[in-house]
């Protein structure tokens, strides 16, 4: 068998019995397989597990899980326990999006604190799936009737009780759109910014993705809106004002900043897109911005005329730009042009946009 699966890299052989299996490959590793499934079939409460060399794979049901932990993670192996609400779920083809994934490398050792929380997750029922890493940190992903503005400052609470408060948990949801997933970092970072939420699920908001990361910055998407709709919804929200950093990617353009400096941005970035129509997809921060050129289908865009329109709008004085076409990058500094990529060829269409603009 160990010949075989050596000519056949895409067949995995696994023997074993009554659920638990161990995988057989090199020598070392099928006798290392071989002992972790003596020893992982001797665990109560697990539904069924693979090993493979110094990794295990086991199922179990979410009221179990307490039960099994500490045993498991004596294994000193690569761990993922999947927890299932019911037997229903664990064995039909959608099981992975009902699971909890436990994770931990062999050379994991995880905080007590992060262990009691994570086993605790498994008994919420507003949690549908989640990938927790025990010493990375947890994905956490409600169920549709829950909210992640309505459950974060709450999480927040309790991981701040548990000691965790500088241990890395997003809370998340998992829409049947997935542009309009919701995402925030619950720990670390203040948590007075996570306030700003409920304002992004009001009603009337538009029907954005949204990320909260645990520095403070807030993303906005929904490229089917003006960004101009979308900063002005982003404004109303309590406690925007206060965040460090708002990104806003909208149907014409992306800028980003604090709330003071967006509106500036935004008339900078319209100010570049209604400049040409050779210039689109206009990114900016206070500090630097970006643009693609565009051009008919079967035919090279007019660098001159977009150096020119670009140069026009002035957008480029105060900040580094980069300009794009398909795979090729040009970055502006100082008012001068160049290639982006030192080991850069074949792009004839921005060598003649750096003559352009630097006047060759």
């Amino acid at each position: 068998m160990q010949a075989f699966t050596e000519k056949h890299h895409n067949v995995t052989i696994e023997l074993g019995r009554n659920g638990f299996a161990f995988v057989v490959g090199s020598d070392s590793d099928t006798k290392t397989a071989i002992g972790l499934w003596h020893r992982v079939s001797k665990i109560p409460k697990l539904l069924g597990a693979v090993t493979g060399g110094n990794a295990v794979n086991a199922q179990i049901l979410r009221p179990n899980v307490g039960r099994a932990f500490d045993d498991l993670l004596g294994l000193d192996a690569d761990l993922r326990l999947d927890a299932y609400p019911d037997l229903a779920t664990a064995n039909s083809s959608t099981a992975a999006s009902g699971s909890l994934s436990y994770l931990a490398k062999a050379d994991c050792r995880p905080q007590r604190a992060v262990v009691a929380f994570a086993v605790n997750v498994a008994a919420r029922d507003d949690i549908g799936s989640g990938q927790l890493g025990l010493c990375d940190g947890l994905s956490l992903t409600l169920k549709p009737s829950s909210s992640v503005a309505a459950t974060a400052p709450t999480l927040r609470s309790e991981l701040d009780a548990a000691g965790l408060s500088s241990f890395p948990v997003n809370l998340n949801n998992q829409p049947d759109d997935p542009t309009q997933t919701h995402s925030a970092d619950v720990t670390p970072g203040d948590p007075a910014a996570l306030g700003v939420l409920a304002g992004l699920e009001a009603a009337g908001t538009p029907p954005w993705r949204y990320l909260l990361t645990s520095d403070g910055t807030l993303t906005v998407t929904d490229f089917e809106s003006p960004a101009a709709t979308l900063l002005a919804a982003v404004g109303s929200a309590t406690g925007s004002s206060a965040l460090p950093a708002i990104v806003v990617e909208g149907q014409d353009v992306s800028i980003g900043g604090t709330l003071a400096q967006l509106p500036g941005l935004l008339a900078e970035a319209t100010a570049v897109g209604a400049s040409s129509p050779l210039l689109v997809q206009v990114k900016l921060d206070p500090t630097s911005g970006s643009c693609e050129l565009s051009a008919p289908v079967g035919s090279d865009p007019d660098v001159v005329a977009a150096a020119a329109a670009l140069k026009a709008t002035e957008v480029t004085n105060n900040r580094t730009f980069t300009v794009k076409y398909i795979g090729y990058e040009v970055t502006i500094a100082g008012g001068t042009a160049t290639i982006g990529d030192p080991n850069y060829s074949g792009g004839a269409i921005m060598d003649q946009f750096v003559s352009a603009w630097n006047g060759g």
